[in-house]
């Protein structure tokens, strides 16, 4: 005689006793992050190639071309987006402005990185008077506003495009050094960092070599998010005329001589807006989901 003993099949979902949970599955990005990557990649691909792309020289000038519209509004197929009041291509200028700001936003964020994750090193190991020295630098940095303290920075330096690239980098470093500090004195009794200490390790060494690599998601997912403020910045700056300077030229420079010629000719200033609202909410919304990815809590 056997007995017949079945076992029930598990349930998934919430029962009287206890609630057994099904494995996460992983889906599609949202459509959102998509786009975002898209579009900045593509502002990417047209910033590298616009020496060859472009169809007129951003200082080639026609006064007999000037205010024409674009194409879609009657203009010719000589210039796609019209033409500026000294009659040069919009399309050209457009392009090469994209490429300045990209360039100047990569270059800042990159400048603020490392004297950023130096200082907060810096003075999160040595502590004592030195971290109190750079603290105070830093708070006392972090208490003016940015924007008012690239405009002296650029009033005593010059608006040499170097020159800029340094000031814009160094008003932001500020951030990366309070959220490396704060890791670094977060860590600072944690197993792994005692047993290195133990083992005789330098205190270098344990922060170029255990610390370090620890700061890298929190410092990513800033990075992404200040870029977009980054091209704002300079776009401001160059809007109010001590940022990029001519021959060379940005979106907010393209913005600064199109603010004369609102009424009859709006193009000018509409297409260096798009681009500049295409570039920062994309680099938002990126830096929204790499903050949603690498940050544990999210996770559940």
């Amino acid at each position: 005689m056997s007995i017949d003993i079945r076992v029930p099949e598990p349930i998934v979902g919430e029962t009287e006793d206890k609630l057994v949970l099904a494995p996460p599955r992983r889906g599609r990005p949202p459509a959102a992050r998509i786009i975002s990557l898209s579009i900045l990649f593509l502002m990417i691909l047209l910033a590298l190639a616009a020496p060859a792309i472009t169809p007129h020289d951003i200082s080639e000038q026609s006064l007999l071309s000037r205010l024409q519209p674009p194409v879609f509004a009657g203009g010719t197929d000589d210039h796609p987006l019209g033409t500026d009041h000294l009659g040069r291509d919009v399309f050209s200028r457009l392009l090469f402005a994209t490429r300045t700001t990209l360039f100047i936003a990569f270059a800042g964020v990159f400048i603020g990185v490392v004297a950023g994750t130096l200082g907060g090193l810096i003075s999160g190991t040595l502590g004592g008077w030195a971290d109190q020295c750079l603290s105070a630098v830093v708070d006392a940095q972090a208490a003016v506003p940015t924007t008012l303290v690239a405009l002296t920075a650029v009033a005593l330096a010059g608006t040499h495009p170097l020159v800029l690239v340094l000031i814009i980098g160094f008003s932001d470093y500020y951030r990366y050094a309070r959220i490396v500090r704060g890791q670094v004195v977060a860590l600072q009794g944690r197993s792994f960092i005692e047993a290195a200490r133990c083992s005789g390790a330098s205190p270098w060494r344990i922060a170029m070599r255990h610390v370090l690599p620890n700061t890298f998601s929190p410092v990513v997912v800033l990075a992404s998010l200040s870029f977009a403020e980054i091209v704002v910045l300079e776009s401001s700056l160059s809007f109010l005329g001590v940022g990029v300077q001519p021959p060379n030229v940005s979106l907010g420079s393209l913005l600064g001589e199109a603010r004369n010629y609102l009424i009859s000719t709006p193009w000018l200033a509409i297409f260096p807006c798009v681009v500049i609202v295409m570039i920062t909410v994309a680099a938002a919304t990126i830096g929204d989901w790499l903050r949603a990815s690498l940050d544990p809590r999210s996770r559940t």
